[in-house]
């Protein structure tokens, strides 16, 4: 049997590496306010993700997943390029609150082009939009509306917390994710931003090789012989990205690095956030490409803590599902749902890949679920073979 391993969070969670919810947690406690304004408005956005679900109904304290928190500071610091931008009219006060200066007064030819644009009005000249603009550009000098980069600073400033927050201090903290390394899978994908894997292997000693090295020259992945493929699909805090500024032939690029001391002075490589993990930039769609190839040549997917929430992966799951039906799914999850409901791409799989007895259509059970921590699960996922009910 051929066997890919799909790795999410959960599968860190016992490593002591904080889940998505925990991240948000502790990324506002080490923020503090001895940042300032980044702490107010991190403070500001929770809250009002937090007030917007519980208006509807949805539980308070599963809000706060720490890539939904960023793709909400990224929307915002780019609010005034979105398409939709022109059909807002009006942000929530507490938006530009954070991101504008105090105005210095008007200018000394506004009250002269207001004057102007108020007879043209009168007398057929500019429209009453026009006046309208005048106005609106008096009160904006008056009020402030420059962008001091509040959002887009808070966005770097996150993703530099990750690698502090992402840090293994010992190794031995791992080795309950070692039967995944001696399992006789040859590619491990994950989601994850932590080095779990390569730090294990090196325990190990098992090669690991994560396809980047000839990245930047090559513009193509690259595996060494033997060992393990680790796909890190949303790249790593000991990824860096560098600068070409062309030349000699060469267009400018950032080129990425596999250099934990680069990592440390600059930003970590990697793709964060609900938004923009299909970025063109960087090795990103080509392991995407890498872990649909490699899927393709599995028969067992063995997914462990994964909560599939990110779409694309999704999409190449259902693909591999519905391509051939002798392929099946184990899942370590302890939180796994239970219920139909809400209706999410794990309902999706249970309903079609763990049917019901039914004798008008029967179907073998296809998906195992192994609600376990990943300590307890991986063993159990190893060693089963895909049972009747499908549910454990």
């Amino acid at each position: 049997m051929r066997r890919l391993v799909l790795l999410g969070a959960g599968a860190s969670a016992e490593a002591g590496i904080p889940t998505t919810v925990e991240l948000t947690e502790r990324i506002l406690a080490a923020f503090g306010e001895r940042h300032g304004e980044h702490s107010r408005a991190l403070n500001f956005i929770c809250g009002q993700i937090i007030g917007f679900d519980s208006a509807r109904g949805v539980s308070p304290y599963v809000s706060l997943d720490v890539e939904r928190v960023f793709s909400a500071i990224e929307l915002l610091a780019e609010r005034a390029t979105l398409e939709v931008a022109p059909f807002v009219s009006t942000w929530h006060p507490g938006v530009d609150a954070f991101d504008t200066v105090p105005g210095n007064g008007l200018s000394t030819s506004w009250a002269r082009e207001f004057h102007e644009s108020i007879a043209g009005s009168r007398f057929g000249g500019p429209s009453a939009s026009a006046l309208q603009r005048k106005f609106e550009e008096g009160v904006r000098e008056l009020t402030g509306s420059t962008s001091r980069g509040v959002y887009r600073s808070l966005l770097t400033a996150v993703t530099q917390r990750l690698r502090e927050l992402l840090a293994i201090p010992e190794t031995s903290v791992l080795s309950y994710l070692a039967p995944l390394i001696d399992c006789g899978a040859a590619t491990v994908a994950t989601l994850n931003y932590d080095q779990s894997i390569e730090l294990l292997c090196r325990d190990l000693s098992v090669p690991v090789h994560v396809g980047i090295a000839d990245w930047t020259s090559r513009g193509e992945l690259s595996w060494g012989e033997g060992g393990i493929r680790l796909l890190k699909l949303h790249g790593s805090i000991d990824w860096s990205f560098g600068n070409d500024n062309g030349g000699r032939g060469r267009i400018a690029d950032r080129p990425i690095e596999v250099n934990e001391e680069l990592a440390k002075r600059g930003l970590p490589a990697v793709v964060f956030g609900q938004r923009g993990k299909l970025t063109a930039e960087g090795p990103f769609l080509e392991l995407l490409a890498e872990f649909d190839r490699s899927l393709r040549e599995a028969d067992e997917l063995l997914v462990v803590g994964y909560s599939f929430r990110d779409a694309h992966v999704n999409e190449y799951i259902k693909r591999w599902a519905n391509a051939d039906a002798t392929r099946t799914i184990v899942v370590v999850d302890p939180q796994f749902p239970k219920s139909q409901w809400p209706r999410d791409f794990r309902v999706e799989l249970q309903l079609a890949l763990m049917p019901r007895d039914n004798p008008n259509l029967p179907l073998p059970t296809r998906m195992t679920v192994i609600r376990e921590p990943a300590s307890v699960g991986i063993p159990l996922a190893l060693a089963l073979a895909v049972g009747s009910d499908g549910d454990r």
